[in-house]
């Protein structure tokens, strides 16, 4: 049995905070190799698992073990993992609200995997979360939402930064620069690197290059006989093939066509657009 994987809209009370809910589930006792590619969000999920879970984030060389627990991650370079039995029930969440849902910088979360209960203390609802059971995946799921909903009404997010990320993602990644940026919200490109380092963990740069990675990653799974690669490479604002290859390799470590060619489409069931 392969690995099973469904994802769920979040509540409309939610929707602006994360982008999907995700069940994962492999039932069998065999070693499973998996990869995923870096979508821009953070995620905060519960495991349950027969044996540790390792996990790679091999262009920094970061390794993790895994055990049953609730974590959060973050990842902005391609991520191996293995696992045998397993259970992830979790959160796709937009990065902003991620640092408020945890109160600290996502630079110190960025290619990692840590126990939330290190990150949050002394909090009556994670304790709920971390000893509840995966066997009902909608029941946890309404306990995640409504920590994450009483996370975030108690600490708003800030809108100077709401605004620059919503610039970013609307764009796509495609013909928008640092600059762009200061002009429309009239701050200092300083003031934006730093709000970025603190909220998103990255520089503006690499979201922009995240953006356009992930809409193309959306673009080349719908590809047909009316659109190739060269297509999509102007589409997403590039002068030719190669440099959208060259760039697309940077951030996954394949090109597309490795990509289409592989068996193994988990990757596609984690995307920002």
């Amino acid at each position: 049995m392969s690995t099973q994987i469904y994802t769920i809209p979040p509540s409309k009370e939610l929707e602006r905070i994360a982008k999907s809910f995700f069940v994962m589930e492999h039932t069998e006792s065999d070693l499973q190799e998996k990869y995923l590619l870096p979508d821009g969000l953070p995620s905060f999920f519960h495991l349950s698992v027969s044996e540790d879970i390792h996990a790679h984030f091999l262009e920094v060389e970061e390794k993790f073990v895994m055990k049953s627990g609730l974590y959060v991650g973050y990842a902005n370079t391609l991520m191996k993992f293995t696992h045998k039995e397993m259970k992830i029930i979790g959160v796709s969440v937009f990065p902003i609200y991620m640092s408020i849902l945890l109160g600290s910088s996502l630079s110190e979360l960025m290619n990692k995997f840590i126990p939330v209960g290190t990150v949050i203390k002394n909090n009556m609802e994670l304790d709920i979360l971390q000893n509840a059971s995966p066997s009902d995946p909608e029941e946890l799921i309404q306990l995640i939402e409504r920590f994450i909903i009483g996370r975030i009404r108690q600490n708003p997010v800030k809108e100077e930064i709401l605004d620059i990320y919503k610039l970013i993602i609307k764009s796509k990644g495609n013909e928008i620069r640092l600059d762009d940026l200061t002009n429309k919200t009239g701050y200092s490109a300083r003031h934006i690197n730093n709000l970025f380092q603190k909220h998103l963990g990255m520089a503006p740069k690499q979201l922009i290059k995240l953006a356009r990675f992930n809409y193309g990653l959306k673009l080349i799974g719908e590809l047909n006989k009316d659109k190739n690669l060269t297509q999509i490479a102007i589409e997403l604002g590039y002068y030719d093939q190669a440099h959208f290859i060259k760039d697309f390799k940077s951030v996954c470590g394949k090109t597309p066509g490795e990509l289409l060619a592989e068996k193994d489409d988990f990757h596609k069931n984690f995307n920002l657009y």
